[in-house]
């Protein structure tokens, strides 16, 4: 997912935003709990075509962070000169 800011200085932004632990989703209809095989809209015709770029994908994502005492020292400490 996207949004269009404009800064203080007038210029436009495009901010992605990415989603920890991003349940079962689907990437054509943007529909939580559910996934392409049990998505009713993709039976509606002139939904969205055949090779047509969906809103939303994969790149929705973000890593879920490892967490626990094996995890070390975050990286922003690991340059902070001590």
């Amino acid at each position: 997912m996207a949004l269009k800011i404009r800064s203080t200085s007038g210029e436009e932004l495009l901010v992605r935003f990415t989603y920890e632990r991003l349940p079962n989703f689907r990437f054509l209809c943007g529909r939580l709990g559910h996934i392409d095989k049990y998505c009713a809209v993709r039976f509606e015709e002139g939904y969205c075509k055949l090779g047509e770029a969906a809103p939303y994908g994969p790149w929705m994502r973000a890593p879920v962070p490892t967490r626990g005492r094996s995890q070390g020292l975050p990286e922003w400490r690991k340059s902070t000169p001590h």
